[in-house]
């Protein structure tokens, strides 16, 4: 199974330092295999692993992709808000255009299935 870079390094985050936490209780907490984060482990250490994701501009990240920013950042609050979108290399602006996105295609798809069935 591949892996998005943005859940790879969430899982990275939590097992290397400063957090250092346990790479079982991540693997269970992410339903990702111990022998995938240790993979990812040794590739960040080691300075082999691909930055890939931090290339894509905001306006061309997957819609799913999309999807989780707007509800990861739905549960911050305001003061953590800011750092949060420092880390994330994202602006306010983008979550907004993209919760109009998600609203829009789910609208338009709401409409097809209503077409359908008519």
């Amino acid at each position: 199974m591949r892996y998005s870079t943005r859940l790879r390094n969430a899982v990275l985050r939590k097992v290397l330092p400063p957090e250092s936490q346990n790479v079982s209780a991540v693997s269970a907490e992410f339903g990702i295999s111990i022998q995938t984060i240790q993979r990812w482990m040794s590739a960040a250490q080691s300075g082999t692993i691909g930055h890939e994701d931090a290339l894509v501009p905001p306006f061309r990240k997957p819609l799913a992709e999309k999807f989780e920013y707007v509800l990861e950042a739905a549960r911050l609050s305001e003061a953590d808000k800011g750092k949060w979108l420092r880390e994330q290399g994202i602006h306010e602006e983008h979550l907004t255009l993209w919760e109009q996105e998600l609203r829009t295609t789910m609208a338009h798809k709401q409409q097809n299935q209503d077409a359908e069935l008519a």
